[in-house]
């Protein structure tokens, strides 16, 4: 691939393993699963081809739309997890989900390009003209579709439809409820799309076969299923009211959370080798704590460890593990906090630049304040 780069006059490429992606000089970020898993199988020969005709495209930038008349209608809205292209100069985005952002595809004939601020201002136009025309080219691609209580329907999306991004159409997935029963979408990776009723035996199964097809996947997207409210409104599972598949839904919240999480506690980490370290994120170093995923009596929930007199980055997991050391740095006590109540009596300072979010904690509680959060502590 780098000598593939070479050939076409793309020079200084950066390889990044832990990724599998080129950074280029320039900023771009070549991410290679996709090319990885459409070449799969074919001939030596068409995979060359293919490679070859992939990577030209990236530098054709002369055929982009120029003016916002142009750009309209080529405009679609894509799903990505909330750490896609990493914590730097990301495509223009929104949260959609918790851990799932919106973002814009400009649909080229050979390619996708990713919309950013750049393209908006040559456009004259507002971000949120950017995400309404989206939306409303989107409007036009869903087919006609019915559920039955008895099995799912399962869409595979080779790139025109943009059907991971049907939920995010106002009463769409509202439309598909059937004699009562909710309809129900999963998105376990970006171009497959599954669709059923509420019917709790066959979410069971379907929740176990979406863990293994996110935990499997190229471009991994998520292992949540999402179904609407009193309201109509697309919310995760676990926020839609009481239910016999509500630990389910906890358990994919939490490997959501844990697997996103991860991936922006790795890239802060590998910052530190950089010469400018966290001074991109606006703030000074301090240690990026790790969410860990947990059961218990009461079923799954993620839980980060705070350790005494250590300036931390901390996730919203949903217990912070206040480590209480002795002289010896040796851990002598813990203490499970529900995040709001540590957030109620401590300074924890959010940084707006980090998706997911994180809090800067500096400042240990004094003896009154852990008086405090002892007494609210959790036994997990």
């Amino acid at each position: 691939m780098r000598r593939r780069l070479d050939d076409l006059g793309i020079d200084g490429a950066k390889y990044r393993p832990e990724e599998f992606c080129f950074e280029l000089p320039d900023g771009l970020v070549i991410n290679l699963h996709n090319i990885f898993r459409d070449t799969d199988g074919l001939t030596a020969e068409d995979r060359s081809e293919r490679i070859t005709r992939f990577l030209s495209a990236l530098r054709a930038d002369e055929e982009l739309p120029a003016d916002w008349e142009s750009a309209r209608p080529t405009l679609f809205p894509v799903l990505r997890p909330s750490t896609y292209g990493g914590q730097g100069m990301r495509p223009l985005s929104r949260p959609a989900f918790p851990f799932v952002d919106e973002l814009i595809a400009i649909d080229m004939p050979d390619k996708r390009v990713l919309v950013t601020t750049d393209h908006v201002a040559g456009w004259g136009v507002t971000i949120f003209e950017v995400f309404e025309a989206a939306r409303e080219n989107l409007a036009a691609k869903p087919p006609s579709i019915s559920l039955s209580d008895d099995g799912y329907t399962r869409i595979v999306d080779t790139g025109d439809f943009y059907a991971t991004s049907w939920p995010l159409l106002p009463g769409w997935l509202a439309s598909l409820a059937e004699e009562g029963r909710r309809a129900v979408a999963f998105i376990p990776e970006d171009d497959a799309l599954i669709l059923t009723l509420d019917e709790p035996e066959l979410l069971e199964q379907l929740f176990d076969a979406v863990e293994d097809q996110y935990i499997n996947a190229v471009r991994r997207l998520s292992p949540q299923a999402y179904t609407t409210d009193e309201r109509g409104v697309v919310v995760p599972f676990d926020l839609a009211g009481p239910h016999p598949q509500l630990h389910a839904a906890h358990r994919a919240r939490c490997g959501l959370a844990t697997t996103e999480y991860q991936a922006q506690q790795e890239e802060l980490i590998e910052a530190l080798d950089d010469e400018d370290g966290f001074a991109p994120y606006g703030i000074d170093f301090a240690y990026p704590s790790q969410l860990n995923f947990a059961s218990g009596d009461d079923g799954f929930f993620t839980i980060a460890p705070w350790a005494e007199e250590i300036e931390t980055l901390l996730p919203e997991a949903d217990y912070i593990d206040l480590c209480l050391t002795d002289e010896n740095d040796e851990i002598i006590e813990t203490l499970a906090i529900p995040f709001a109540t540590l957030a109620a009596h401590t300074d924890l300072v959010p940084v707006p630049s980090l998706s997911p979010p994180r809090y800067l904690a500096k400042n240990w509680p004094d003896a009154t304040t852990l008086t405090r959060l002892r007494a609210a502590a959790v036994d997990l």
